[in-house]
């Protein structure tokens, strides 16, 4: 008897609950085996090494559905007792839906900053004329960007003077430099950098990206049956199989040329807490081009296959290299400012891997050179230079002003709330779909314009959790919950043990939560009268959020839409203390007024 499931901790499972079912005879011989990926080698390989099925990885399997079915109906349960009846929580995904709305709090709670940003057109003795911006006064940083520095323009008054002496000064070249910049491929695509660079450039979800890769994997039919095209597409890892490296070394000499393939091959290593059971995303045949499986592959199926397996030749081919020089211009202004101005130039000398990407067809090099050559964040963007040095007088031909306001933090999109999720060690990547998919099934986020924004439930839920669950809902807690599910996968820990340590504090926290947290379903005195029936009107939540309704339903059946934030003519003054006027702010239930001393 052969048992050939997934390789993960699933697959474990589903081969130990079949054994349990079929109960062979006594004596019959039963194997497991495992192949990364569906070809002919790949299978015989396999069939060639069996194993046994791996009790650790069972157990950690199992772990993590009780650990996930605990958490889902006895916190979803609180949540029907208290707010309303087909509402649901998760481990995981209560904790995705926390970063949403906390991330929506941080854009509503950000005040912009106004600054302005000085653009210079210089001129040198031979073209082309190019552009500086205002780096420094006085030896302190300018603000150009969202990073707070010592010095800032913050008015068009002072921009204008500022531009007024600038215009007036004789400028020179007082510093040039250059060197050499490499720039490194990226590694092999594991799970997570496979859903957020195909979000990313390719448009596509998190969902659609794993179905994608999933056919990839299970094969396409070349007339001899079908052939697995990609590894196997759930792995931590960006490491590459040996066998696999000198294929691609090859590739790289044969079609690019020897100076293109690096004397040491590049080794990739995953974080620490990396499983590292499988290695990278890869195709299984690395001569299987692009090119040549166009046609062989729906448009979906072949843009994840063009991009895998750009990344994974590009992976071993050597670095591209520039030339960045970076020129300053200073002088001092009649104010006794010293102002200086800085551009940054840069020539290729070698392309390294980028040819990967440039000699791919027209509509995906658009696509995939913004993939690998963006500047990093916060880094200037290169301009051409004409011949410099030192001393060499330059003439501004034109200075602009530019009127800018510090940006709040972006919601998050498919791409970044997954990067975020695997940063802080939350969930697993092979999970992330199914999350993204529940959070919005259950109306806790919608998305907007591509990026994920809470709906008024969310953000109500969440606030109870948050009051009546604190420590599950720390992301910090998650993540080393996962770390204990890892411990019982290495056999450090045993599944009992496991359970025994969660559940304990657990149960506390659902006997305290029962007691505490808020109960939206009996309502919350609003500080109003019905309209109709003159009784107190409660705050009440309903499948589109927070409303008003008569706390004598369902005798009056009077509701209320709760009114907006929105800030009257006349604040009243503190009972308490006299203060005037009093804030208007919004908190998790609506708004309420708030003395200007508090907390004295």
């Amino acid at each position: 008897l052969y048992l050939a499931t997934d390789p993960d901790r699933e697959g474990e499972a589903i081969s130990w609950h079949l054994l349990e079912s079929i109960k062979p005879p006594k004596g019959m011989p039963v194997h497991r085996v495992l192949f990364n990926e569906i070809t002919p080698s790949g299978i015989q390989k396999a069939m060639a090494a069996p194993t046994v099925i791996n009790k650790k990885l069972v157990d950690a399997q199992r772990a993590r559905r009780v650990l996930d079915r605990l958490v889902g109906y006895k916190v979803s349960q609180v949540l029907w007792d208290k707010v309303r009846r087909g509402l649901s929580a998760g481990r995981v995904q209560s904790v995705a839906v926390r970063l949403i709305v906390d991330r929506e709090r941080e854009i509503e709670a950000f005040n912009p900053v106004e600054y302005w940003v000085l653009k210079g057109r210089f001129a040198a003795k031979t073209p082309p004329a190019f552009w500086m911006k205002l780096t420094r006064l006085s030896g302190s940083p300018v603000q150009l960007g969202n990073k707070e520095t010592k010095t800032r323009i913050s008015s068009e008054k002072q921009a204008h003077a500022l531009r007024d002496m600038i215009v007036a000064a004789a400028w020179k070249v007082t510093s040039l430099e250059t060197k050499e910049k490499k720039r490194n491929p990226a590694a092999p695509f594991n799970t997570a950098k496979l859903q957020q660079e195909a979000a990313q450039k390719l448009r596509m979800s998190v969902t659609r990206t794993m179905q994608n890769a999933q056919r990839l994997y299970e094969g396409v039919d070349f007339g001899e049956g079908p052939v697995g095209l990609i590894t196997y597409m759930r792995t931590d890892s960006p490491r590459l199989a040996p066998e696999a490296v000198t294929a691609i070394r090859e590739l790289v000499a044969d079609r690019y040329g020897k100076d293109y393939v690096p004397a040491k091959a590049r080794v990739y290593k995953g974080k620490a807490a990396a499983q590292d059971a499988h290695e990278a995303i890869r195709p299984t045949d690395i001569t299987r081009t692009p090119e040549s499986m166009k046609n062989r592959l729906e448009p979906d199926q072949f843009r994840l296959y063009a991009l895998i397996w750009r990344r994974t030749v590009a992976s071993q081919m050597e670095s591209a290299i520039f030339d960045e020089t970076v020129v300053e211009a200073e002088t001092k202004l009649p104010s006794g400012e010293a102002a200086a101005f800085e551009a940054k130039g840069e020539i290729e000398r070698f392309p390294g891997w980028l040819v990967v990407y440039r000699a791919a067809q027209e509509e995906q090099k658009a696509e995939d050179i913004n993939e690998t050559t963006v500047a990093e964040e916060g880094e200037e963007e290169a301009v051409g230079l004409p011949a410099l040095k030192v001393g060499m007088p330059l003439k501004l031909e034109h200075l602009d002003t530019d009127q800018q306001f510090t940006k709040p933090p972006a919601r998050f999109s498919e791409a970044t709330l997954v990067k975020e999720l695997e940063e802080d060690g939350i969930g697993r990547p092979s999970t992330y779909a199914s999350i993204i998919a529940t959070i919005q099934d259950r109306d806790y986020v919608k998305k907007h314009e591509g990026r994920f924004k809470p709906t008024e439930l969310g953000c109500v839920v969440t606030d109870l959790l948050v009051q009546g669950f604190q420590e599950l809902m720390e992301p910090t807690y998650t993540s080393g919950l996962e770390g204990q599910l890892d411990r019982v996968e290495e056999g450090d820990l045993t599944f009992l043990k496991a359970m025994k340590d969660f559940y304990g504090p657990f149960e506390k926290l659902l006997a305290r939560a029962g007691k505490d947290m808020l109960n939206l379903k009996a309502g919350i005195p609003a500080g109003v009268e019905c309209k109709k029936c003159k009784a107190p009107m409660l705050k009440r939540i309903g499948k589109n959020g927070l409303f008003l309704g008569c706390s004598r339903y369902p005798e009056c059946d009077h509701t209320e839409e709760l009114e907006k934030l929105e800030e009257p003519e006349d604040a009243p003054e503190c009972p308490l203390c006299g203060s005037t006027p009093m804030n208007l702010r919004k908190g998790q239930f609506g708004p309420f007024w708030a003395c200007t001393n508090y907390p004295a």
